[in-house]
């Protein structure tokens, strides 16, 4: 006969040695279910070798038994890390020892801690002095396990965390955008770059632009409008919306670079003048 065999023979056995450790350990619910489910799992590993491993020296479900509460003991430590009885209850002797790890670690109610020490333990003290003694306790704060749904409402316990994260996105976004300006710059015209660096880097007004280049301050205004009309579509195929590289400047802003291969005036260039209109507005130039 098979492992597998073996397994599907004592199914029934080996649902009820679980449920009796799951009673002895008091879980339930959630919990319950998840130890039985884990439990079966790890029995159907490597071809059932916990089954394969039983000798026969004692009865199958004492076997099963023993090593449902042995895997119980490192499913407990995997969720809620490794049990150690703090300093005092060491100091006090092993009843507090026992109390204080049905208390705290099990999470057990002070009646039920009481009821399997009697129970379980043959202890004898009453319940004021079994009261006595978790006074005497520290307190000590058990480990908590809670779904990503609560996690996801849940602030984080320092705000330069999320600071960080918002620098590194807006930096990732600043990025994009100027790689995408400085695409879409270099597809214009030696004339049409000096044009957006006179404007925009260095913020002079359009009359002294259309003075400086000797051309038609009206028929200047509309060739603003188109370039910025390009400018805006080339961030738009990048990803880039106006909103995201407002916010992006706002967080650490970026220079715009025409390069060396410009025209004698066009060299490195400061940030954006946030007084003047940005690649992104829609409005007109002043």
């Amino acid at each position: 006969m098979s492992a597998h065999d073996i397994y599907l023979s004592h199914r029934d056995l080996i649902e009820r040695a679980l449920t009796l450790v799951c009673r002895r350990q008091r879980l339930s619910g959630a919990d319950g279910e998840d130890f039985c489910s884990t439990f079966r799992l790890h029995l159907m590993e490597d071809d059932y070798a916990v089954i394969r491993a039983f000798q026969g020296r004692s009865s199958l479900q004492t076997y099963l038994v023993t090593v449902i509460t042995h895997f119980f003991q490192d499913w407990r430590n995997a969720r809620w890390g490794k049990w150690r009885p703090s300093a005092e209850a060491k100091r006090l002797g092993p009843l507090a020892v026992q109390l204080e790890t049905l208390v705290t670690r099990d999470r057990l109610t002070m009646d039920e801690a009481c009821e399997v020490l009697r129970v379980r333990h043959g202890a004898t003290e009453s319940r004021a002095a079994l009261e006595e003694i978790v006074a005497r306790l520290p307190a000590r704060t058990g480990r908590t396990f809670v779904g990503d749904e609560a996690l996801e409402t849940r602030a984080a316990p320092d705000e330069r965390a999320d600071r960080a994260l918002e620098n590194r996105e807006a930096a990732a976004v600043a990025e994009r955008a100027a790689g995408a300006l400085a695409q879409a710059l270099q597809s214009l015209p030696a004339q049409d770059r000096l044009i957006l660096k006179l404007r925009f880097a260095d913020g002079q007004r359009v009359v002294e632009i259309a003075r400086l280049l000797r051309v038609d301050q009206k028929a200047l205004y509309r060739r603003i409008e188109r370039l910025l009309l390009q400018l805006r579509e080339c961030l738009e195929r990048a990803s880039v919306s106006g909103a995201l590289l407002l916010q992006a400047m706002d967080e650490r802003g970026f220079d715009l670079r025409l390069g060396e291969a410009e025209v004698e005036t066009a060299a490195d260039v400061r940030p954006f003048d946030r007084g003047a209109a940005s690649p992104v507005s829609s409005g007109r130039p002043s």
